[in-house]
């Protein structure tokens, strides 16, 4: 799916971010670029591989692939500049399919290595997390509660694998994977 230039699959949401990077011309990659909103003084900050066209910051030398996961595509697609003029990345038809291909083709590399948690141990996750929220719905302080109530469960050290899953479900909802980047 693609979302203001990035990608995410409902399986491992924002674990796995796609985007078109930059690659500048030493073979760094920039920081994000500073858009100021003039008179407000409330700018934002973008990755967007449009924005690097040296402009509002660095110029890119090439594309590829990125993953919010850490994970970059091996694969430069140069930029030809001189074939841009003094076009802007933002109107100009440069083809990020290939960038947007080795995403896709890495995402296929993580669900192959993903090793699912069966159904029912999904399921009796869900049923505890839905009532830890009851409980902290019920209680007058309700992170004490739920605190409380995880305290109790021998898997929620932070030395066990399964308090990252715990965490990881109760933070985005989704279904449960083994961290695989």
């Amino acid at each position: 799916m693609q979302d203001d230039g990035e990608w995410t699959t409902s399986e491992f949401g924002e674990s796995h971010t796609g985007r078109v990077g930059v690659v500048l011309a030493d073979g760094t990659e920039p920081d994000a670029v500073y858009l100021d909103a003039m008179s407000s003084g409330a700018g934002h900050h973008t990755r967007y591989w449009a924005a690097y066209d040296g402009r509002l910051g660095p110029r890119a030398a090439a594309l590829r692939a990125a993953c919010s996961c850490g994970w970059r595509g091996t694969t430069l697609y140069p930029i030809d500049w001189e074939a841009l003029d003094s076009t802007s990345l933002h109107q100009t038809e440069i083809d990020t399919d290939p960038a947007i291909n080795d995403w896709d083709n890495h995402i296929g590399e993580v669900e192959a290595r993903a090793v699912p948690i069966p159904e029912p141990v999904v399921e009796l996750l869900d049923r505890l997390n839905d009532e830890l929220r009851k409980l902290a719905h019920d209680s007058p302080s309700p992170r004490s509660a739920r605190s409380a109530a995880c305290r109790r469960l021998p898997w929620t050290s932070a030395t066990t694998p399964l308090f990252w899953v715990s965490r990881r479900m109760s933070r985005t909802g989704r279904a449960l994977r083994r961290r695989s980047a």
